[in-house]
């Protein structure tokens, strides 16, 4: 009995092989895990410093902030706390952090 078993097994290895079609092979490489943010954060501004000189400010936060249209301490130093928050959806505390943060090194 374990012989017939071990038969039919190995017909229907052979014959899979043989029936399926061979595994289809991307040729394209895959997307990027990430984009590419609009504003390159660590680009110097008028002042010489990126968005990423604040505290609690990195890439995908200064990248967030570009989409919205601040991409210098400058316009980060001259928003509006609650509209920044709202935009971002974080805490008005910490937009008003990045904001006070923002003045004293744009100054």
């Amino acid at each position: 009995m374990a012989g017939v078993a071990a038969a039919l097994g190995a017909l229907a290895w052979w014959m899979r092989e043989r029936l399926l079609p061979p595994p289809l092979v991307d040729t394209e490489p895959p997307p990027p895990f990430r984009g590419a943010s609009p504003v390159s954060a660590d680009a110097p501004t008028a002042s010489g410093r990126g968005l990423e000189a604040v505290r609690g400010i990195g890439p995908v936060y200064a990248g967030r902030l570009a989409s919205i249209g601040i991409g210098s301490l400058e316009a980060l130093a001259d928003a509006e706390a609650s509209f920044v928050a709202a935009e971002l959806e974080i805490p008005a505390g910490h937009v008003a952090d990045w904001i006070a943060q923002a003045a004293a090194l744009s100054r």
